[in-house]
């Protein structure tokens, strides 16, 4: 048992967004202006396997978007990101909405910013 002037600690959980891939542009990366500034999008495979209900291993690929409004990244990203490409990405997940044409209900998209802390190196 405690002392009655003991402190007592506060646990609070933070929860932490922070997503890591490591995969293929899928195809060069797309740089243009919005709203006056820069920002560039590309596509990344990534490799996942998992073993099936009959033991079997499967293999897929996860399609990821992911975009940048960092001047550095899409300086490197205008350098070396080419189809093909490795690369290994850490930033953070985000969500948009958007209502499509002839459409009466909004899609919700989840993509990769690249914001800052962010990394992206060239393997």
């Amino acid at each position: 048992m405690g002392r009655p002037d003991a402190q007592k600690e506060i646990i609070m959980a933070f929860g932490m967004n922070v997503y890591s891939a490591v995969g293929r542009l899928g195809a060069d990366a797309e740089i243009r202006e919005r709203e006056g500034r820069r920002v560039a999008s590309f596509r990344v495979a990534v490799d996942d396997s998992y073993q099936g209900a009959d033991g079997h291993r499967v293999d897929r690929t996860v399609w990821l978007t992911a975009f940048t409004f960092q001047k550095g990244l899409i300086g490197i990203l205008e350098k070396h990101g080419k189809s093909g490409a490795a690369v290994a990405l850490s930033g953070q997940l985000s969500q948009r909405s958007y209502d499509r044409d002839g459409e009466s209900s909004s899609r919700t998209v989840t993509e990769l910013r690249l914001g800052p802390g962010s990394s992206m190196t060239f393997l």
